[in-house]
């Protein structure tokens, strides 16, 4: 831009502001006291900063001094005016009113690319708060015309520019031209789409501003000229142009299309010419910018740094659209590809190896070919890049340990896996019911949290997509010139840091693909690989932390490979089996002299017993796998005690994944000794004993929140082992775990006395846990199967957990069953009580009914199940769980004809209570508003078919009777069908139905006798008979 027309723009500026000459001396004299360290000054500044905010002309006269680059004022001065300029706008945002845009556009522009950083980024700031305040729409026409002007006068200046470099002023208005557009684009997205879709004429005009300022680009780029920022700026404003939606490269597949012709018939032909317009001058727009790519990259000179990563950027936008495969995107990412290549292999800074790879990713999935044409180079640089990671390595891992655990997800309760009709969170036909104990997300975040441990830092994060994507896509290119320079790096001595470095790095590329592509690598190869771990971790390597923690990673992943491959060769099955590694990571577990090692392999125990078990299930080798993984398994225990907060956690965490596939349902033979998992309860159990004891007594300090921490890890594994368990194991442990959790419980149901803060913030969760264990104790100990046909055992079984759970050691003190119910008690006075608490706590009240059959406990039960299903906001897994309590509780009274219980339910339950919950029932069963619900639905259907049946014998009372049957009537096609494979709920329901059947029930008798059908063929044969005799008279059975 000629001077003469720098000086008119801030003469427009200077006529602007209202302020008069003294002001503005004033002004100028508090900008140079902004920074003052002085008291006073600073008290006297903040005085005059308010005032100053309510002024007219405040932000103008400000901006006058912002703006003025040609030295009139100080660049501390200019500084302190972009401080103060954010300030204002804060303070008082109206003030951007006054700001004329047409008048002062172009000095703010040219502002945008001043050198100063404060500047621009105030300058910045000011033209967002312009473009997206209010009336946009209206406005555009006054900007599309200033940016037009400012756009052509750029481009004939760099037309005939004789000097092009980063200070000319014509080179400074691109730079803040496109500054500016960048900013409008990410600003008002919504409204320039909007726009564009209603007017096509503004789709032309953005599409030939945009490509004036590619071409003005282009001539500072072929003019030799310096301006490497202002390119980088309009290749920024490319992407984000894309990036943002203002123009789409997406053809939207048929889909689209379709509308499109749909919305042409309703609205008119415009609708879908505007569409394709926009495709089509996005196309233009893109092939356009990657001239520019090409011609960058194609001139012999590498480009700067700046440039490189705006060309990256808005390709790793792009290549993710329809113009992948197009002539213009293929050949711009030829072009820069070895620009990108040599930027990540001389081991740039951190951040610019990531955008390359992130590029190099994103061309591994859309473009694999042409990365195939560079693969020995993108090899070498991937290797380069993962040895210049490990440098960074050692710096994570001190602040990972300091702030472990990370965030507030860990530290709630896991989701357990276990049996139980009340917590099913979906029914769908054909698929088995299964309990969801938790919710919370804690097995994501667990995830999360390891995949985070793998790649500690960006870089790794990076380097792991980029070879996790090249290993699907590329493969044996990978194979070819990738293995070969890993295999060099690991043979070669250690004799130096640089060797060190990338022995490390080698093992981390290795480690990212070797379960991949473990079929495809030779034996060989796998054995040496394999042999230098186990040398790197052997207990007298002096080998250092870095290698040894990639070592447990590389071996970890191999003995994955291993248990999917179908090699079984002895030299592999010695040094990569299952249980070899298992026995080689229980070593290094007991090792504490480094920690982050050591946790490592702790979680990696978990990871090889998870490919283990799906191993075992195909292969067989049981009696091999448990005797390894317990003995692992108590080592890890014996070292339980000298391990520090993180390990220990990170066992716990081990210890309950372990448990969750080693003793699951699904296993037939269990895979962890009856000894073993004894060895693990009490050793947990004393732990959590002492645990509990702290958190009584600490004070408010950081240890306390670390030890409701380690409980919550400790509970997660103790409920997975309890459910996995043996009746065998679970008598002899039930009675000290029911002790620790009433220790617990009876101090934090009593609201009256007072708790540590660290209690009443993770109390609920550490008493969600004890309710799933003490649930998952009663489920084990007595079955849902011999709730119906009881046995000699089970009736035994269910006495001891009486006498424990009903029992206590001191009179004044309330057993377990009692203090839930006074814990829930305390949740129904908040309507955002915790969910998992009341899920939990729901659950275990259910599971009590196995022995606890006193009517006052069943009344109580009963009464808290009716609060929870009247909660204005209710959860879904609650209710569902309170609806199935009370269903067990009525179909328990119905079956035992016990007159003092019918005494207490009628109380509990008088007319006006049973007329109120059987409108809550139906509204449960035919509202819409439950939708997909089902779980809700069911146990709600189950619950009104035990009421209707009570108010038939003559227990409850309510005038709704018949509304109540009419509902069942219609809803049994429905609600029955959903019982597939539960045989003890279609049991109970059966048996409550024929109780009320009658005649008149036609509607309802196909699904009824479908039931019947279903029920007989797959129950035992006891409980099939007893159902064909209570039917055979009302139904008749084919």
């Amino acid at each position: 831009m000629p001077v003469d027309a720098t000086d008119r723009a801030h003469k427009s500026l200077m006529v602007t502001v209202p302020w008069s000459a003294e002001q503005h001396a004033a002004l100028v004299c508090f900008l140079e006291n902004v920074t003052s360290p002085i008291p006073e000054v600073q008290r006297a500044n903040i005085l005059q900063l308010h005032h100053i905010a309510h002024q007219s002309g405040a932000l103008l006269a400000v901006l006058k001094i912002l703006c003025r680059g040609d030295g009139s004022y100080s660049q501390s001065v200019r500084s302190a005016a972009g401080l103060i300029t954010k300030q204002l706008l804060q303070l008082n945002p109206s003030l951007i009113d006054e700001v004329d845009v047409v008048a002062v556009g172009e000095v703010l522009i040219g502002a945008l690319a001043d050198p100063i950083s404060s500047v621009h980024v105030s300058v910045g700031l000011t033209v967002a708060s312009i473009v997206r305040g209010e009336g946009f729409t209206q406005r555009w026409p006054a900007f599309s015309r200033m940016l037009r002007e400012i756009s052509q006068k750029t481009f004939d200046e760099c037309r005939r520019g004789v000097s092009l470099d980063e200070e000319s002023a014509a080179v400074r208005m691109l730079h803040g031209l496109a500054t500016c557009i960048r900013i409008i684009c990410e600003e008002c997205s919504t409204e320039l789409r909007e726009l564009m879709q209603t007017d096509d004429p503004v789709s032309i005009f953005l599409k030939e501003l945009l490509q004036q300022m590619l071409q003005s680009a282009t001539v500072v780029w072929r003019g030799g000229a310096t301006g490497s920022k202002c390119v980088a700026a309009v290749l920024l404003t490319m992407k984000s142009c894309f990036s943002e939606g203002v123009f789409t490269l997406d053809d939207e597949s048929d889909a689209l299309e379709e509308e499109e012709e749909e919305s042409a018939w309703s609205e008119g032909p415009s609708v879908s010419t505007a569409a394709c317009n926009i495709r089509h001058h996005a196309r233009q727009l893109h092939e356009e910018t990657c001239g520019i790519v090409r011609h960058m990259c194609s001139c012999g000179v590498s480009p700067e740094r700046d440039v490189l990563l705006a060309a990256v950027e808005y390709l790793n936008t792009t290549l993710g659209t329809n113009m992948v495969d197009s002539v213009s995107t293929h050949s711009a990412v030829s072009a820069l590809l070895p620009h990108v290549l040599h930027c990540v292999h001389s081991q740039e800074e951190e951040s610019t190896a990531v955008i390359c790879l992130d590029f190099i990713s994103n061309l591994a999935v859309g473009s694999a070919e042409t990365l195939k044409g560079v693969a020995r180079e993108a090899a070498d640089a991937l290797f380069c890049c993962a040895a210049l990671s490990s440098s960074v390595l050692s710096n994570v891992s001190a602040e990972k340990a300091e702030r472990f655990p990370s965030n507030e997800s860990s530290v709630r309760p896991v989701a357990s896996k276990h049996k139980q009709f009340i917590d099913t969170a979906e029914y769908s036909d054909g698929d088995e019911i299964t309990r969801e104990h938790g919710g919370s997300g804690f097995c994501e975040a667990n995830n999360s949290d390891d995949e985070s441990s793998e790649s500690s830092t960006a870089l790794r994060a990076a380097l792991s997509r980029v070879v996790d994507i090249m290993s699907s896509t590329c493969p044996d290119e990978l194979i070819v010139h990738l293995i070969p320079l890993i295999t060099s790096a690991l043979t070669r001595a250690a004799s130096s840091a640089e060797s060190l470095k990338q022995q490390e790095g080698a093992l981390f590329l290795l480690s990212e693909l070797v379960d991949e592509l473990f079929a495809c690598l030779h034996e060989s190869f796998l054995v040496h690989i394999s042999s230098k771990c186990w040398a790197t971790l052997n207990p007298n390597s002096t080998s250092p932390q870095q290698l040894r923690y990639q070592a447990v990673r590389c071996v970890t992943r191999m003995a994955a490979g291993w248990a999917v491959s179908e090699r079984r060769t002895a030299s592999l099955d010695e040094s990569l089996s299952s249980p070899a590694v298992l026995r080689l990571l229980g070593v290094v577990a007991s090792d504490a002299s480094d920690e982050e090692v050591q946790r490592e392999a702790i979680r990696s125990i978990a990871k090889v017993t998870l490919h283990a078990v799906d191993s075992c299930n195909r292969e067989g080798g049981a009696e091999v796998l448990a005797s390894s993984l317990s003995g692992v398994i108590q080592g890890l225990i014996c070292t339980l005690p000298s391990m520090q907060l993180a390990a220990r956690t990170a066992t716990y965490g081990s210890l309950s994944e372990v448990a969750t596939v080693a003793l699951g349902s699904k296993q037939e033979q269990l895979l962890i000794h009856d000894d073993t998992v004894m060895c693990v309860v009490n050793a947990l159990g004393n732990r959590g004993y002492h645990l509990t004891q702290v958190l009584q007594q600490d004070g408010e300090t950081h240890g306390s929140s670390n030890h409701a921490i380690e409980l919550i890890s400790l509970l997660n594994a103790m409920v997975e082992f309890v459910a996995g368990a043996s009746r065998s194991v679970l008598k002899q442990v039930v009675a000290p775990l029911t002790s620790l959790a009433r220790m617990f419980l009876n101090r934090y149901a009593n609201a009256a006395e007072e708790v540590t803060a660290t209690v009443e913030i993770h109390g609920a969760d550490i008493a969600t846990l004890f309710f799933d264990m003490l649930d998952n104790c009663c489920c084990s100990l007595v079955s849902d199967n011999e709730l119906l046909r009881p046995t000699g055992e089970s009736a035994e079984n269910a006495l001891l957990l009486q006498n424990v759970m009903l029992g206590t050691s001191h009179e004044a003190e309330q057993h377990v069953v009692e203090l839930c119910a006074r814990v829930l008690e305390g949740s129904h006075q908040q309507q955002s009580a915790e969910v998992e608490l009341r899920r939990s706590g729901l659950a275990f009240l259910s599971s009590s009914l196995r022995f606890a059959d006193d009517p006052q406990i069943m009344s109580e039960m009963c009464r808290l199940c009716l609060a929870e299903t009247q909660r204005v906001v209710s959860a879904e897994k609650v209710v569902s769980n309170a609806l199935f309590c009370m269903g067990l509780i009525f179909f328990n009274i119905l079956t035992s004809c016990n007159a003092e219980s019918i005494r207490v339910l009628s109380e509990t339950m008088p007319p006006c209570v049973v007329e109120s919950f059987t409108g809550t029932l139906r509204n449960f069963i035919t509202s819409p508003r439950v939708g997909n619900r089902k779980y809700v639905k069911v146990n709600a259907f189950t619950c009104a078919v035990a009421v209707a049946a009570l108010q038939q014998m003559g227990h409850l009372h309510c005038g709704r009777a018949h509304d109540l049957l009419t509902v069942i009537i219609s809803d049994s096609a429905v609600s029955m069908p959903q019982l597939k494979n539960h045989i003890e709920e279609q049991y109970r329901l059966l048996v409550m139905l024929s109780l009320i059947f009658s005649p008149e029930w036609g509607p309802a008798t196909p699904a009824i006798t479908q039931l019947v059908v279903t029920f007989t063929a797959a129950a035992p044969e006891e409980l099939g008979r007893d159902i064909q005799r209570r039917w055979a008279p009302p139904v008749h059975m084919s």
